[in-house]
């Protein structure tokens, strides 16, 4: 259960980091931000913020990616619509995340 975790995380996460790679990404000082947002009362959101959190932490061990370290910041929707809205774009304005 552990491994296909971490293969999820990695699905969902490992794409959007290559963008940044790709593009030229943040400056060397700034931190890769990435929103996860979920229902955090789900048992399935709770395992995939768990391995999200567990690839993040494995890649800032590495060394992040060249360089840049990466910040999971975490929104619960409560499973509703409207607050998936208002999450999303909080994590945007304010946050200044790279990637949900």
């Amino acid at each position: 259960m552990k491994k296909l975790q971490i293969v999820s995380a990695g699905f969902m996460v490992i794409p959007f980091l290559l963008c940044t790679i790709l593009t030229g990404g943040a400056e060397a000082k700034d931190v890769i931000k990435i929103g996860f947002m979920g229902n955090l009362a789900s048992p399935a959101s709770l395992s995939s913020r768990a391995a999200a959190q567990l690839a993040v932490d494995e890649m800032n061990t590495a060394g992040g990616i060249l360089g840049h370290k990466i910040e999971l910041i975490i929104e619960d929707t409560k499973g509703e619509i409207p607050k998936c809205v208002e999450m999303g774009a909080r994590l945007i304005l304010r946050s200044k995340i790279h990637y949900i």
